[in-house]
């Protein structure tokens, strides 16, 4: 096994194989150590897998994350239109599924989790170098990825607004880990050879509006933007 879980009860562990070959996820029993479910996805690998409440999600390397119902591994639906390959994490109330691709221009996508199948929606605004783990902070309001060049990246979830992009510390080629606090308020990066603390604060109101329209606001637009503060230059000289 390269990647393994632990269910919010304690009692099951979901674990997935080395590529390179099709390979289901595969659930044991923690107090006997015996298998007893095979989460099949066919002719294609388990990428990543994650666990919260009753919900299992399983990304496959077929670009669908495959849903399954904790302990009686029936199947729950399925999320397409996920980049290939995936990583998956799931909130904690298990109403919400982040992914995040490999591919050369790592994408983030946010899906709800129901019954049925539904579709990712993308959330990153900017291109990542092949993400390789995406975790949501307790609150399932922002999600930090990291990527092959060694940042960490705290996307909102509600509006896909970047709010910090970090450097992982160190200069060996290696993904850094990466998780928030429970309100989504600091991030902690580490790498090969040190560890990094950084404040992830909302993104400034004035420079959002700049980034969108790329010159100075109009009287109008300001009042939308600003309200009742005085009317001043924002983004051109």
């Amino acid at each position: 096994m390269v990647e393994v879980v632990l269910s919010d009860d304690g009692r099951y562990l979901i674990g997935r194989g080395s590529s390179g070959k099709a390979l289901p996820a595969q659930v044991w029993d923690v107090k006997s150590g015996e298998r007893v479910a095979q989460l099949s996805v066919g002719s294609t690998t388990a990428e990543s897998v994650a666990t919260h409440r009753d919900v299992v999600a399983v990304g496959e390397s077929s670009g669908i994350v495959s849903l399954w119902r904790l302990g009686s591994w029936s199947p729950l639906g399925q999320v397409h239109e996920v980049p290939d390959p995936v990583t998956v994490d799931l909130s904690v109330d298990a109403r919400l599924l982040v992914s995040g691709s490999a591919e050369l221009h790592g994408k983030v996508a946010i899906a709800p989790v129901s019954d049925g199948v539904r579709r990712a929606t993308s959330l990153s605004t900017r291109k990542n170098d092949r993400v390789r783990n995406v975790v949501l902070s307790v609150d399932g309001a922002r999600v930090v990825a990291t990527a092959q060049d060694k940042t960490a990246v705290v996307i909102d979830v509600r509006n896909g607004e970047e709010l910090l992009r970090a450097q992982a510390p160190g200069t060996l080629s290696i993904v850094p880990q990466a998780a928030l606090s429970p309100n989504g308020r600091l991030l902690l990066t580490a790498g090969a050879v040190a560890a990094s603390l950084w404040e992830v604060t909302p993104a400034d109101p004035v420079r959002t509006a700049c980034a969108r329209v790329k010159r100075n606001l109009t009287a109008e637009e300001w009042k939308r933007w600003f309200d009742d503060e005085p009317w001043r230059k924002t983004c051109a000289g």
